[in-house]
Formats: C-alpha cells, structure tokens, sequence
C-alpha cells in the first residue's frame, strides 16, 4: 500500500530543468558527479559512482508475503548508474528518502513501487539493501562483512518510470541509514539496445561448418527487444541464412536453443529463453517453410555458458541462440 506523501520541500532536490546550481562539495569523490536527471540532498556527499554499459535489471513491481520473495518485476536491460550519497547530520532515513520521492512524483515520473519500513514489501527491500551492501561499503557506511549492514536499519526503496526528450529512464531510490550516518543509492537504468561486440551474420557455410564438427552453432544475428520474445526486424539476414543450411540438408533436424546470461531471475531467464527459441522455430517454419517435425525448440537461460559472465564481454556471448543437431 502506498502511503500519501507531502509536497518536496525546496531544499530537497532538483530534478532535470528544475537542478539547482549546488556549490560543489569538497568531500565528494574524486571524478564523480550528479546524474542531469537528478541532483542530490542538499549538504550530501557523493562517495561512490559507477558506470555500467550494458546490463539486466529486473526492477520489482509487487511483492508476495506469502513466499517473501518478489513475485512480479519489470526486466529493463540497458546503460546503468549507480552513485551512493552520505546525507548531512541532523536528518532521518525518511526524511531523506521521502525528499526523493517527493522531487520524482513532482517531476512527472511514474511510480513503479514504493516502500516504507513496516509496509508488505519491507523485507525485499532488505534484501535490495544487502544486495547494495559493497558499494554502500566503498561510500564509507558499514562494512563489508558477513554482517554487513544489519545495524543500517531502516531501508526505504521505491522505483520510477521518469520520461526526458522521449527516452524513457527508470530511476531507483534506496535509502538506508542509522544515527552514524544515511546512505541513499541511486540508479538509472536507460534502455538500449546490446552492441553486439561486432559479431556478424553466420551464413549458411558457418553454420553447416560447426554442425558437423561439433554438432551444434552458436548463431548471435537474431536479436530481440528487451524482455520480449518478438524477432527484431534486423534478424531476417541470420534467419534466412539458418533456412537456407535447412534447405540445403533437408533430413538434417535440429534443436533451437536459447541461452541467457547469469544477470536476472533465472526462472525468468528461463521462460525467456524458451519463448525465443519458441519465436525462431516458429519464424522458420511460417517464414522459410521448414517442416515443424524438423525443428524442437528448448530454453536453457544460463545453464551452458561459452564465457565467464564476470565481464560484459562473456556475457555478451552467453546471450545466443545455438542450433544443435538432433
């Protein structure tokens, strides 16, 4: 349930054409700097920043008490930054959080989910708090420990939908913080589209190549929008290139397989990946008249990687469909 809010005080913080011209704070890190979409507290410090180009991220819609887990998420994937702010003494872990709150609500963004201490949602935004607990430590609060952080208590979260220019940003706010000190972590994820690291179109040759010396392709050329199973128009060169090996071998079966990284839900990622193996069968088939007895569609998220996906280069080739012998 989502509590009402007051109106953002004016010394709370800017958003976007709203940002005030704050003075520099001489204890802030060394090369960080405020987000254009949004400023911080007034009197913060800016302690810890980091850029990500490319990742998954599952923002949590509704919570089940029964499982005490999320049971429905938004899944964006995209660029992300993430700062951690020290707030001023003399201030509450509400008070600060709901400053936040108030500037985005007043900023025209939508309201994704929100959570106070003793609302249904409470112990998953613990857990968002232990999941953020090594950059709160590089900011400077608590430690990085096997208990780290259950003496920063509460924590407040809530996540926005804030539009700019036509792109659609999805901020989150998390606040948790005692009497040594509130920490806020904020990220902003914009969606975008994977580069796809330069790999190219496997024509029909690769392809018939690495059947019949391993039994299985990786194919990267067919690309999907984030979250959904719907083939991206661009994928037609790879698709016509995997009916034409067919074509050309017309006993040859294969299984289509998707294959995810580690980022995400996996049960998601595993419903994923078989709905897109599910689209390519289905696109060979409607499209490219392959016979459906020729084809069996499989997921497999991120059980089989070909990299590490400690780096966004393994993980970008994780994310593949492979065609495998039957």
């Amino acid at each position: 349930m989502n509590m009402p809010y007051p109106k953002p005080a004016r010394s709370a913080i800017a958003i976007v054409a709203a940002v005030t011209c704050l003075a520099a704070i001489a204890q802030d890190k060394p090369g960080t700097s405020d987000s254009p979409l949004i400023s911080r507290y007034q009197g913060s410090r800016l302690t810890y920043q980091t850029t990500e180009s490319f990742v998954h991220v599952d923002l949590p819609t509704a919570y089940d008490m029964q499982d005490e887990k999320w049971k429905s998420a938004l899944p964006v994937d995209g660029a992300r930054e993430r700062r951690v702010y020290v707030a001023p003494q003399g201030h509450t872990v509400l008070e600060i959080h709901r400053a936040y709150v108030n500037a985005l609500t007043a900023a025209g963004a939508k309201r994704i989910l929100s959570c106070e201490q003793g609302q249904p949602c409470t112990p998953g935004s613990q857990r968002l708090k232990m999941a953020a607990q090594s950059d709160l430590a590089r900011a400077g609060l608590g430690d990085d420990g096997s208990r780290a952080f259950d003496h920063l208590d509460p924590s407040y979260h809530a996540s926005f939908a804030l539009n700019r220019g036509g792109q659609t940003n999805y901020v989150t706010i998390m606040t948790t913080g005692d009497a040594n000190g509130i920490g806020t972590v904020i990220d902003i994820v914009t969606p975008k589209a994977m580069d796809n690291g330069g790999i190219k179109v496997a024509d029909a040759n690769a392809i018939a190549q690495g059947l019949n010396a391993e039994g299985k392709m990786a194919i990267y050329g067919v690309n999907f929008d984030t979250g959904k199973a719907e083939i991206r128009a661009e994928s037609k060169p790879q698709l016509e290139q995997m009916a034409k090996i067919l074509k050309t071998n017309a006993q040859l079966k294969v299984f289509i397989v998707g294959h995810t990284d580690n980022q995400g839900d996996f049960s998601a990622n595993m419903t994923l990946s078989q709905k897109r193996a599910e689209a390519i069968t289905a696109a060979l088939v409607k499209d490219y008249g392959i016979a459906a007895s020729r084809l069996r569609a499989a997921g497999d998220a991120n059980l089989a990687p070909v990299a590490s996906n400690a780096s966004e280069e393994g993980r970008a080739r994780n994310r593949r469909v492979e065609m495998v012998v039957q």
